[in-house]
C-alpha cells in the first residue's frame, strides 16, 4: 500500500512497506499499525499519528515538521536523527513510548516530554536541552554523551539508567531518582574527587 496525501488512514496495518527517501503531507493515521516499515530520510509535513504503533521500522532522519504524535509507540524502531522539537505545537506535549529503540543523535529541545517513557533504549548524544522530563522514566537507557541543560528532571528517575552526566545545577531535579554507581558521576561537575 503506497500512502496518499492527505488522506486519513484508521485502523490501518501497514507491514513491509518500503517509503523512504519521499514527502508526505497533511496525512492523519488514527489506530494505525506499522510493522517492519523503512521510512528513513522521509518527509512527514504536518502528519498526525494518534494511538498508533511502529515495530521493527527504520524512521531514522525522518523530517517531522508540525506533526503531531499522541499516544504512539515506537518498539524495536531506528529513530536515528530525528528533530523532535520541529513538531513542536504551541501546548503540545509529546506523547510517546519508546521501547528497545534507538534515538541516538536526536533532539527534543525545549518539548514537553512528561509523557515520554523510555525502556531499553539506546540515547547516544540525544539534546534534551530545556526540556520538560517531569516523572520520566529512562528505564535501562543508556543516556551516554546526552545533554541535559536547564531541564526539568522533578521527579524523573533514573534509577536503571547508565552513562547519564550532567550539572545538577543548571537542572532542577527536586526528587528526581538516581542509583549507585552511576549516581557518583553527577559529583564530577562540583569539582568533587571520589578515591
Amino acid at each position: 500500500m503506497l500512502l496518499q496525501n492527505d488522506t486519513d488512514y484508521q485502523d490501518e496495518i501497514f507491514k513491509n512497506i518500503i517509503e523512504s527517501n519521499q514527502d508526505f503531507f497533511k496525512i492523519q493515521f488514527d489506530h494505525c499499525h506499522f510493522t517492519n516499515c523503512d521510512f528513513s530520510s522521509t518527509q512527514f509535513l504536518s502528519c498526525s499519528f494518534e494511538n498508533c504503533s511502529f515495530e521493527n521500522c527504520n524512521l531514522s532522519n525522518i523530517r517531522i515538521k508540525d506533526c503531531i504524535f499522541r499516544d504512539t509507540t515506537f518498539t524495536s524502531c531506528k529513530l536515528i536523527g530525528i528533530l523532535w522539537y520541529e513538531c513542536r505545537q504551541k501546548s503540545f506535549t509529546l506523547s510517546i513510548k519508546f521501547k528497545e529503540t534507538v534515538i541516538d543523535y536526536s533532539s527534543f529541545y525545549k518539548l514537553d516530554l512528561q509523557k515520554c517513557s523510555f525502556e531499553d533504549v539506546h540515547a547516544t548524544e540525544v539534546d534534551f536541552t530545556e526540556a520538560n522530563l517531569c516523572k520520566c522514566k529512562f528505564n535501562n537507557t543508556n543516556l551516554s554523551g546526552t545533554t541535559f541543560i536547564h531541564c526539568n528532571l522533578k521527579k524523573a528517575d533514573f534509577s536503571t539508567a547508565v552513562n547519564y552526566q550532567f550539572n545538577l545545577s543548571e537542572n532542577q531535579v527536586k526528587d528526581a531518582i538516581f542509583s549507585l554507581p552511576d549516581a557518583i558521576q553527577l559529583l564530577y561537575s562540583f569539582g568533587i574527587k571520589i578515591h
